[in-house]
């Protein structure tokens, strides 16, 4: 189980290259506690720590000097915090910190930090009050930096979105069992949620409200390929709400495939039916739809005589398989959906029939009717 966090991430002056999520830095954040809760009304507020994690997926290094972090602050549900009076900055670079209005500034007592894959920067914020309406505000560290032997600083910022939920909240302990499935296998899914909020299911491109659930069953067949399953949770307090969402993982062994395009450098097997379905048509004429993609294998036997297959695709309708004794055997790729319709013909009072082999690129057999 992971949570779910909206991060909106732009770049400013930055050249086309510039990592497309999370700007030169990939920031994460945590809240202790987690989820974060919102102030009440009136009285004492209530404290939270941020705590940023800055990392450089990119394998070039990045020179920086100044990190600011900007909160959203006010009275309003899109304000995370009221104010910053009162909090505790530190970094483990050892930076100095500066606070102005809704701004935290850090930077070197002189020079700059060198960010790359094994160093990061680590920034936490203790004792943010937290504003007093149901809501989501925002997080958003801003990077000075430059690569190394360039002298013009650039900046980018990334809006991290954190919520502020009611007393008592909880969603947790989102798990799929079994989280290594069989193609097309059950799957139960449990979670622990609190009352008074509404739940919804996401997965591929299906949404199911599971409010006052706390399992649900994906029945067999449903789950043929990899697949990320999301809980998500609305707290609301009149127009004001907040959101929290969690997910959790299945994978699937030999996993169902769909590509736009694919290249294949080497050999390509097709182990649905092994040594391919076998049929046999004597004299009559036979119809069949293809229930895959694949191809198709047929030959002459006994005398002397010829065959037509057709196919028609949609609208369209073609003679594309002329069999004879001496061309052997003929293979044609078919489609999906294909209709075939198979012809024979008798050569004066020699005796002929055919048989072939079907070979699946997907399941099913092909089924030859007569017509």
């Amino acid at each position: 189980m992971s949570t779910v966090t909206q991060i909106r991430a732009r770049q400013n002056g930055s050249e086309a290259d510039t990592a497309s999520l999370g700007g030169e830095i990939e920031w994460s954040l945590t809240t202790i506690p987690d989820p974060i809760t919102v102030s009440p009304a009136s009285g004492d507020v209530e404290l939270a720590d941020i705590i940023l994690v800055g990392s450089r997926a990119i394998p070039s290094p990045i020179e920086v000097n100044q990190i600011d972090v900007d909160i959203d602050a006010g009275n309003e549900a899109w304000h995370l915090a009221l104010d910053l009076n009162g909090i505790q900055p530190n970094n483990n670079l050892d930076w100095t910190h500066t606070v102005s209005g809704n701004r935290i500034t850090f930077k070197p007592t002189s020079g700059h930090a060198v960010i790359d894959n094994e160093h990061g920067i680590t920034i936490q914020i203790k004792k943010l009050r937290i504003s007093r309406k149901v809501g989501t505000g925002a997080v958003i560290p801003v990077t000075k930096w430059r690569r190394p032997g360039e002298t013009n600083w650039k900046t980018d910022d990334t809006a991290i979105a954190v919520g502020k939920f009611p007393q008592g909240f909880y969603l947790r302990n989102f798990k799929a069992d079994p989280m290594y499935i069989d193609n097309g296998q059950c799957v139960t899914l449990t979670w622990e949620r609190s009352p008074g909020s509404t739940q919804d299911l996401l997965y591929d491109n299906t949404v199911i409200p599971v409010t006052d659930y706390t399992e649900f069953d994906i029945k067999k067949g449903e789950i043929t390929r990899n697949t990320m399953f999301y809980l998500r949770s609305r707290a609301q307090q009149g127009t004001d709400y907040a959101e929290r969402t969690l997910s959790a993982y299945v994978t699937v062994n030999k996993p169902d495939l769909e590509v736009g395009h694919l290249a294949v450098h080497g050999a390509v097997s097709a182990l649905s039916v092994p040594g391919g379905q076998g049929f046999t048509i004597g004299l009559e004429s036979k119809r069949a739809v293809a229930p895959t993609d694949g191809f198709l294998v047929v030959r002459l036997m006994d005398g002397q005589g010829s065959a037509l297959i057709k196919g028609k695709y949609g609208t369209s309708q073609a003679i594309f398989m002329r069999v004879e004794p001496e061309h052997m055997d003929v293979c044609r790729p078919i489609k999906k959906g294909m209709e075939l319709e198979f012809s024979y013909w008798q050569n004066e009072s020699k005796f002929s029939y055919a048989d072939g082999e079907w070979h699946p690129l997907g399941s099913g057999e092909l089924e030859w009717k007569e017509s």
